[in-house]
């Protein structure tokens, strides 16, 4: 026999609209970094410069600095269903735009810059009402089940999406990737259009959006140890950020790669990734969240080395293994932290 069915981690995945939303999610995300690929490969097509490849980064980023905490309050109070609907729309028409004139009439480093901001404010837009939408689907004990499928399933598009995009860019180009982005969306859409929620009643004003927002503002301040989850998560990611923005550089420029070799190499990340995942759990229940956060720190700062340093592939490609283990383990102790420690009525906001 397996698992008892109220212990397993996959019960929430009998809740019919938790599933649908799950398998779509997988589709999209894979989709997602197909883009991602395409959009780096492009770049450097375009222009040679790493800073313009920097700024692709900063494109795709910005949204979330100016939207995060207008985005969170929404998300609290708003109807979420038709909140990701727009969202969803939004990012399908812009990647739809984006992959059709890129196959018909060529794409500008500027043009293609545009467009990642654009799709940016979509997904920032997007995201706290995303993460916050298990609480309105599952009962409360299964929220953590459902946070372990999710952090599976995002390892698992980290490790195939990279490789399929570099093979799609390789073969059909980087239009066609962006249309596939397109089309991931839909089947996000359809399951919203066919979830019927039942509307709360939501009185969003100006004022109220504001207030809301110096709420969640308050919530985190008057918390120290969250303060310090955020200082510390913001450190990581700002150092972090180098060997993400440079890696498709330094393949592309240094070791003179393909798109399919750097779509594997990014793939190599979402492999480590994955086996954080297994190993995660077994991990937490014997070590410390220091010593796990220390090591994974230790593990992502060798990748950085290495990518910095090291040009023979076979080392580079264990190195960026290394790298996503200690990247997935880090982030997703933070993101544990985070969740455990916030009550419902302010999820979105703090996330």
């Amino acid at each position: 026999m397996g698992a008892d069915q109220k212990t397993s981690v996959w019960t929430p995945l009998k809740n019919p609209l938790f599933r649908d939303l799950w398998i779509g999610a997988i589709f999209s995300s894979i989709a997602t970094w197909i883009h991602n690929v395409a959009a780096a490969w492009l770049m450097l097509m375009l222009t040679t410069s790493p800073l313009m490849v920097g700024l692709l980064n900063a494109a795709a980023s910005f949204p979330y600095l100016i939207l995060s905490l207008p985005a969170g309050a929404l998300a609290d109070m708003a109807d979420r269903r038709r909140l990701l609907l727009f969202t969803h729309g939004w990012m399908l028409a812009v990647a739809a735009l984006l992959g059709s004139l890129t196959i018909l009439v060529g794409m500008t480093a500027w043009g293609l810059l545009t467009f990642t901001l654009l799709l940016g404010l979509g997904s920032a837009l997007n995201l706290p009402a995303w993460e916050a939408i298990d609480s309105e689907i599952l009962p409360l004990s299964e929220i953590p089940k459902s946070a372990a499928l999710d952090n599976v399933a995002l390892n698992l598009t980290l490790a195939v999406g990279p490789a399929l995009g570099g093979l799609i860019v390789a073969k059909a180009g980087a239009g066609v990737a962006f249309l596939i982005n397109a089309i991931s969306f839909l089947g996000i859409i359809v399951v919203l259009f066919r979830w019927r929620r039942v509307p709360a009643p939501s009185a969003i004003t100006e004022e109220g959006l504001i207030s809301e927002i110096i709420k969640g503002i308050r919530h985190v301040w008057q918390a120290p140890g969250f303060v310090s989850l955020l200082v510390r998560t913001g450190l990581f990611a700002f150092g972090s950020s180098g060997l993400w923005t440079l890696l498709p550089c330094v393949w592309r420029l240094e070791i003179y790669g393909g798109p399919l070799g750097y779509g594997i190499l990014l793939g190599c990340l979402g492999a480590g990734a994955v086996f954080a995942a297994i190993i995660l759990p077994w991990a937490k229940a014997r070590i410390s969240f220091e010593s796990i956060a220390i090591s994974s720190t230790g593990l992502f700062a060798v990748a950085t080395l290495i990518l910095a340093f090291v040009r023979l592939m076979p080392i580079l490609f264990v190195g960026m293994v290394v790298g996503g283990f200690g990247w997935s383990a880090l982030m997703a102790s933070l993101n544990s932290s985070a969740f455990s420690t916030t009550p419902s009525w302010v999820l979105a906001r703090v996330i």
